[in-house]
């Protein structure tokens, strides 16, 4: 987080090596492989989910999702 670059290179290596590893069968499922959901909470410093999102698109991700999970309230 203290890098001023918006870039984590670890993770956008991830990426790009999971990305490579995905095998598209049907054509039309084509776009899903440019597919990512984040999973997070209310917690996370905007900062490091800006980095998040930049690394993942700069891996070739195009689609950025975000995935909430909604406490049940007592």
């Amino acid at each position: 987080m203290t890098s001023a670059d918006d870039l984590i290179a670890p993770l956008k290596a991830e990426l790009e090596q999971q990305r490579a590893n995905r095998q598209v069968v049907r054509k039309e499922n084509a776009a899903e492989a440019q597919a990512i959901t984040i999973l997070g909470d209310k917690d996370i410093p905007y900062q490091l989910l800006r980095k998040v999102m930049f690394s993942c698109a700069r891996a070739g991700y195009t689609d950025v999702r975000f995935a909430v999970r909604q406490v049940a309230e007592s």
